[in-house]
């Protein structure tokens, strides 16, 4: 609960940061002259990195179940309902409760299976964000905590690559510290445990390169559909500089905030655009609009026909703990 009204919090003070000097003239006149043809590509590659995303997965759960795309791409679409439409980041509980009972796959591989996407997921991020912010023409106020974040995320992502290789007798060390047993540092403990097994089933599967060059064609896409959201409201841009608005919106939308990451991607486009590149307010508040748009709607959609289908209960999702998901999951 105490989540959910942080969260809550977070994207009200987002939206108001965001939205803080509308001119709802100009800001209708911005949307109303937005270029329908931008849109439509931003939104056909969207839906086109799903089936991608879906190819991806099903290498991930091969060594599990064979499974053909067409389904785990229902799946990955559940996944983008939940998300936008449920609180605390349920999409993901969602996407393994689908898979358990429309594919018959154990609730713990199942699980397994989302958290191994989500490492992945970094991995290609923390390689994208290195491109753009080491080869890029970045502007020095945000080229210097960008290279921050990527270092230290490498190094984190070095020293966990190394603990996965003695996984259990480390994670014991951790606990053992004082810092840990406190509540929040166990719930610290619990969020390494599952990237650490996540770096485990991946470290073991004989297809890794196959996943991570997947895994970098999707990020093109989505440097595509936002290069694609930035020209439909007539902004001259670049693609490092559709590539920054893309980090900037993929590290806002990893903090707490309502369902649908309403305010924090609002907010991050809004600063980037303003603040880095000097864009009117009017002209990056479109943006915010349309850009959340496009991700929003279509998924929120084709996810709610493929959860209608599903033999996936609301209800029964709901009674699951997000803190203890995991845990809850391999018990069954």
């Amino acid at each position: 609960m105490k989540k959910l009204i942080v969260g809550m919090i977070i994207s009200v003070l987002g939206l108001y940061l965001a939205f803080r000097k509308v001119d709802i003239h100009s800001l209708g006149n911005v949307l109303g002259q937005a270029h329908l043809g931008w849109i439509l590509v931003a939104v056909f590659l969207l839906l086109g990195s799903v089936w991608v995303r879906a190819l991806r997965y099903r290498i991930i759960v091969l060594p599990i179940k064979q499974i053909r795309k067409y389904p785990l791409f229902a799946n990955i679409m559940i996944g983008n309902f939940g998300n936008n439409v449920l609180p605390l980041r349920l999409g993901e509980i969602l996407r393994a409760y689908a898979l358990k009972m429309d594919e018959e796959v154990s609730a713990s591989s199942a699980f397994g299976t989302v958290v191994v996407e989500r490492v992945v997921d970094m991995v290609g991020f923390l390689v994208f964000l290195i491109i753009i912010f080491f080869w890029g023409d970045i502007p020095q106020t945000f080229s210097i905590p960008g290279i921050i974040i990527g270092i230290s995320v490498i190094l984190v992502g070095i020293i966990l690559w190394w603990i996965s290789k003695t996984h259990q007798e480390w994670i014991i060390k951790f606990e053992k510290l004082s810092i840990f047993q406190k509540k929040y540092g166990q719930k610290a403990i619990e969020i390494i445990d599952k990237f650490v097994q996540g770096l485990i089933v991946l470290r073991k599967t004989k297809h890794v390169s196959q996943i991570l060059v997947i895994t970098l064609i999707l990020w093109f896409i989505y440097l595509v559909v936002t290069f694609a959201s930035v020209k439909a409201v007539h902004i001259s841009a670049n693609g490092m500089q559709a590539g920054v608005l893309l980090i900037a919106t993929s590290l806002a939308i990893s903090i707490p905030s309502a369902p649908g990451f309403i305010g924090t991607w609002h907010v991050a486009s809004v600063l980037v655009l303003v603040n880095i590149y000097q864009q009117t307010t009017d002209v990056a508040q479109a943006y915010a609009i349309l850009n959340h748009a496009i991700n929003f709607i279509p998924f929120t959609l084709i996810g709610l026909y493929y959860f209608l289908k599903s033999s996936v209960k609301l209800r029964e999702v709901k009674k699951l703990n997000i803190e203890n998901n995991s845990k809850n999951l391999a018990d069954e």
